[in-house]
């Protein structure tokens, strides 16, 4: 589900420039969801990782 070599989903131009609907932006990622995950190591998005380790030394232990 790309537009563009980049592989940024369809739509995220859109989303880029001001989207603003929310049913319009709920709908571009229930569409994206099945690649989402994809996508982003392909950015290497890292911020779930990186909140986890800073949050966990910090949770009672047992917790996590």
């Amino acid at each position: 589900m790309t537009s563009d070599s980049n592989s940024e989903p369809d739509g995220f131009v859109s989303l880029k420039q001001g989207m603003s609907d929310p049913a319009a932006i709920g709908e571009y990622y229930n569409k994206w969801a099945g690649s989402y995950d994809e996508t982003l190591a392909t950015w290497d998005y890292a911020a779930p990782e990186e909140v986890a380790a800073l949050t966990v030394p910090h949770l009672a232990t047992g917790a996590a």
